[in-house]
């Protein structure tokens, strides 16, 4: 009996809420087991997913604080997909609001196929990214200096 297996990463400030989903060859999804890492203690977060098997899909939304989750997933041999918010949203209005909820329909949005993803950047990008803007910010501080004078 083959299974098909997702974890649905529900992102937030200090901590997150897995759900490890599994699908059976007949279709059924169901729930595997659920998690809260609380993010200050990074060597548990790590313990805990490197009993996962590599390459599993990590299906998370593109909430505050995906970059350093993402760098972690993808340093441990896991396969991070970023969910685009505002199409999850949509998919989801019907659905209770709960952190395990959405934890748990993240993983049935990657199993089923529907999960909207988004644009995964490469820390490379994100740090020039984050340059760019901190330039945009000091320029506008020094024209608004200037203006002052």
């Amino acid at each position: 009996m083959s299974t098909k297996t997702a974890v649905g990463w529900d992102i937030h400030r200090k901590f997150s809420q897995l759900s490890v989903v599994a699908q059976s060859e007949q279709g059924e999804i169901r729930v595997v087991k659920r998690m809260r890492l609380e993010h200050v203690d990074r060597a548990a977060m790590r313990e805990e997913l490197s009993k996962l098997p590599p390459g599993t899909p990590i299906a998370m939304e593109g909430a505050f604080g995906w970059p350093w989750i993402a760098d972690l997933v993808d340093e441990l041999g896991l396969d991070p997909h970023l969910g685009h918010p505002p199409a999850i949203r949509v998919l989801a209005k019907n659905e209770a609001k709960a952190d395990r909820m959405d934890a748990d329909r993240l993983g049935r949005f990657w199993l089923r196929g529907i999960f909207p993803e988004s644009y995964l950047s490469t820390p490379e990008v994100r740090q020039l990214r984050d340059r760019m803007r901190y330039r945009m910010a000091l320029v506008q501080l020094r024209t608004g200096i200037k203006s002052r004078i």
